[in-house]
């Protein structure tokens, strides 16, 4: 079975197709501690990337969108909302809770 964006994660019987397909189609929120966070460094904190020079390279190589569209820069500032694709992986910044 060829698992897309569309498919239902109960229509799935295996279930590292079934993980896939619900990574798929969830947004994960990552708290931030500011009103906004570099392409950069939220795809480092969210853990989709190993390191700094990894999202470079992954941005600069054109595998990461924002809102859809083909960001280049890893400075772009993202603000929660914002939804920030890459390998399958869809996450978003969010307002950390104050103590």
């Amino acid at each position: 079975m060829i698992v897309s964006p569309g498919t239902s994660a109960q229509d799935i019987e295996s279930p590292y197709q079934r993980r896939y397909a619900l990574r798929m189609s969830s947004v994960e929120e990552i708290p931030i501690r500011d009103e906004a966070i570099r392409l950069g460094q939220l795809l480092k904190l969210a853990g989709v990337v190993q390191d700094g020079a990894m999202a470079r390279m992954v941005i600069e190589n054109h595998e990461v969108t924002v809102d859809g569209a083909v960001v280049t820069r890893r400075g772009t500032q993202i603000r929660p909302g914002m939804i920030v694709r890459y390998e399958g992986a869809a996450i978003t910044p969010g307002r950390a809770e104050s103590l």
